[in-house]
């Protein structure tokens, strides 16, 4: 049976490193929503801090710090939440998700729905 997954991160990038900052994933029975207290913020650049950071819960966008530790999570334990919500338990391989994405969506994935299955993939658990 295919799901629809609605797969929506905000990362920074430098070129070499993506660095997740937030991750929503939504289907039809589930959702979820964290945000990454490991992610260095001072990497941000100007149109990060002003169009993502600034909106996000908890967050002091002046010190670039947490204020608010309710949606707060570290990668390790996004990676866990994301793989017991999401991830069918006979499944331990999103590197297979991504080659037979015809077999878990009913829609195809584009470049972007691609790369947030790649970050999904970089959090190690």
């Amino acid at each position: 049976m295919k799901n629809n997954y609605f797969i929506d991160t905000e990362f920074i990038e430098d070129g070499s490193t993506i660095e997740l900052i937030s991750i929503a994933i939504v289907n039809d029975n589930r959702k979820l929503y964290y945000q990454n207290k490991d992610c260095d913020f001072n990497k941000a650049d100007n149109w990060i801090r002003r169009n993502v950071l600034a909106n996000l819960n908890g967050f002091d966008i002046n010190t670039l710090s947490i204020i608010n530790n309710d949606n707060w999570l570290t990668k390790q334990e996004i990676a866990i939440k994301v793989k017991e919500s999401f991830i069918p338990s006979d499944f331990d391989d999103v590197e297979d998700m991504i080659k037979n994405k015809d077999d878990y969506f009913v829609y195809e994935l584009d470049d972007d729905e691609l790369q947030n299955l790649k970050i999904i993939k970089s959090l190690k658990y």
